[in-house]
């Protein structure tokens, strides 16, 4: 879960690199492209991490109950944790929705509608990313304390607000109000995942965790971050306005909150338990 945003981290780091090293044209025509190619890099080290990290003894547990007892069929397993997966999904479409509004969508608002260089969008996404890491950290400790879906439901409701001040806050078109704005909105959303990367562990029991997690986990992120720029794009270039988008931003968020308030809280359940 962590993965994602410390990703974010280095490869905003290095495009706004290469931006200030290449200039705007060459950085437009093809420079651009060598932060995707030396991405392929971040995966040969994330199977090298993943080969050399033992499973919990939870699951190592769960894998020798099962050598000695009957497998339950996925299907029957998917289909009594229905409600957790569709709660995985409707959170995780929220904070998705969210992250490319503030993100990608954000450099486009940069460099089309305040008319900044590119590069200046670029810092400021790393800005926005560097916070969102760290706060990501800060608010898991704070769920372990108050909850995770308090803290998750916080990060929702600072997003959404956000999402309305995001822009008219940056007309100035000043450095420091573009890079101010992309900090705050790394710091909501550092909220959200950082309360919900444990609440979602903790919904499954460990014989379903990984695969009904996922599930619900990558069927959010396929069908709500992957089209939430373009939908951001398309409601600008229809409205010329940027409030459409923030009313994009808070319905993508409605489901979430909705969700978490019926769900239970998780902090402090016993993940030995696996039923």
């Amino acid at each position: 879960m962590i993965g994602g945003p410390a990703g974010n981290v280095l490869s905003s780091a290095m495009l706004a690199v290469l931006g200030l090293a290449l200039g705007e044209i060459a950085f437009a025509a093809w420079g651009w492209r060598i932060a995707f190619i030396a991405s392929a890099v971040l995966i040969f080290i994330g199977v090298w991490m993943r080969t050399r990290v033992a499973e919990s003894p939870v699951y190592q547990a769960c894998v020798e109950r099962r050598k000695r007892l009957e497998t339950p069929p996925l299907g029957a397993t998917l289909v009594s944790h229905w409600r957790s997966m569709l709660i995985v999904l409707l959170v995780k479409a929220g904070e998705n929705a969210l992250f490319y509004v503030f993100t990608t969508f954000y450099v486009v608002y940069i460099t089309r509608v305040l008319r900044q260089p590119r590069t200046v969008a670029l810092e400021a996404a790393a800005i926005g990313s560097v916070v969102d890491a760290i706060v990501i950290f800060a608010a898991g400790a704070w769920s372990d304390r108050i909850g995770r879906r308090v803290v998750t439901a916080i990060g929702f409701v600072a997003a959404a607000a956000w999402a309305f001040a995001l822009f008219p806050l940056t007309r100035s078109g000043t450095f420091a109000a573009i890079a101010f704005a992309a900090g705050v909105a790394g710091a909501c959303h550092g909220l959200i995942v950082g309360g919900m990367s444990a609440f979602f562990v903790e919904l499954f029991p460990t014989s379903a965790r990984y695969t009904a997690f996922s599930i619900g986990y990558q069927f959010a992120t396929v069908f709500t971050g992957a089209i939430a720029p373009l939908i951001g794009v398309a409601l600008l270039n229809a409205y010329g306005s940027t409030i459409p988008v923030s009313l994009y931003a808070l319905a993508m968020t409605a489901p979430g909150l909705i969700s978490l308030g019926m769900a239970d809280e998780t902090r402090g359940m016993n993940l030995d338990l696996d039923t």
